[in-house]
């Protein structure tokens, strides 16, 4: 598959405030690096500093653990996966493409009693071995990592799930590869009934503006393949995460990180729905990692994202040489 890459840059509408560039530069988030090491993949670091430990991938923190008064538990944005548990409460199987800590499947393990299996797949296998030395990560009946190519194991699995969650990226974006129809489609078809895709993309803070234009695309595109699309995006989660590492409480710069819930059936809920349900099931499950689940709730995007104007992504774009990262965004704008 072609490494066409969806940059942070290209979603942004506005520009980074020079002042918050000073606020962050100033900042002692990469305090102490405690692992060091180059995969074929990318240069892998593990960071501590007063607030946590967190896997850095070419300078870039893709997951770790925060340790903080504010909040506790994973990087904000992938407690959010656990909102699945509030749309289908019989979930038994899951399947994560990319791997990160690989902490998630522990909070599912232990937030879901009757969870059979937990499938991980990710390509670099110093990422496993890093999860599970300095993150705490181990493998268990239910829980299996398999290091190989994602397109591979989406292509060759028979196993259907309840929840498949897609989320890889490198420090340069998303790939746009695996946000195609082809790869989509081939991902519903791993879904049982009513299963649940959950996909972590990037847009502007400005949602509905015709020059998001790569996220109006991407959801286009998986409108095209799914009956049902809701959009929560990372907005309460990164307004902890900046203000925990860096003091500030505006938003750092005009990108978010925007989950796609999808599925073949209705999965819809209100927001108000969706808060009742998290406290439920805060009430009855004592597990830290969903203290803050009914905030992220309330991040439900509930006003109406028009998509008439931009194109879908496809497989032939991957390979056309007028295509490339840094002109993506005028060339989806139809």
């Amino acid at each position: 598959m072609a490494n066409l890459v969806i940059k942070p840059e290209q979603v942004m509408i506005n520009p980074i405030n020079p002042d918050i560039i000073t606020k962050i530069q100033a900042s002692n988030f990469f305090e102490k690096i405690i692992h060091n090491c180059e995969s074929k993949f990318s240069n892998i670091k593990v960071i501590e500093n007063s607030s946590g430990r967190f896997l850095v991938f070419d300078n870039f923190a893709q997951s770790g653990i925060i340790k903080n008064k504010l909040y506790n538990g994973n990087v904000p944005y992938i407690n959010y996966f656990l909102i699945s548990c509030l749309l289908n409460p019989n979930i038994k199987n899951i399947l994560m493409l990319g791997m990160g800590t690989g902490r998630i499947a522990n909070c599912f393990e232990e937030l879901i009693p009757d969870l059979e299996r937990f499938d991980i797949v990710d390509i670099d296998k110093k990422v496993l071995s890093v999860s599970q030395k300095y993150f705490g990560f181990k493998e268990d009946s239910k829980i299996k990592v398999h290091i190989q190519d994602a397109t591979d194991f989406v292509k060759n699995t028979k196993t259907k799930y309840d929840v498949v969650i897609l989320d890889i990226g490198n420090s340069n974006g998303v790939y746009f590869a695996f946000h195609t129809e082809e790869f989509l489609g081939k991902l519903s078809d791993l879904l049982n009934e009513n299963g649940i895709l959950i996909s972590n993309v990037i847009s502007s803070y400005n949602f509905n503006s015709d020059e998001n234009v790569l996220f109006k695309s991407t959801l286009k595109t998986y409108r095209n393949v799914f009956n049902d699309v809701m959009i929560i995006p990372t907005i309460y989660g990164d307004h902890l995460f900046h203000k925990i590492f860096f003091d500030l409480e505006e938003e750092v710069m005009d990108v978010i990180s925007a989950l796609l819930f999808s599925s073949k059936t209705k999965i819809s809920v209100s927001k108000e729905e969706l808060e009742n349900k998290a406290k439920e099931l805060q009430q009855k499950s004592n597990i830290q990692d969903i203290e803050k689940l009914d905030k992220f709730v309330g991040d439900l995007l509930t006003e109406e994202i028009n998509t008439d104007k931009f194109k879908s992504f496809r497989n032939e774009h991957i390979n056309n040489p007028e295509l490339n990262s840094d002109n993506l965004k005028s060339y989806f704008a139809v």
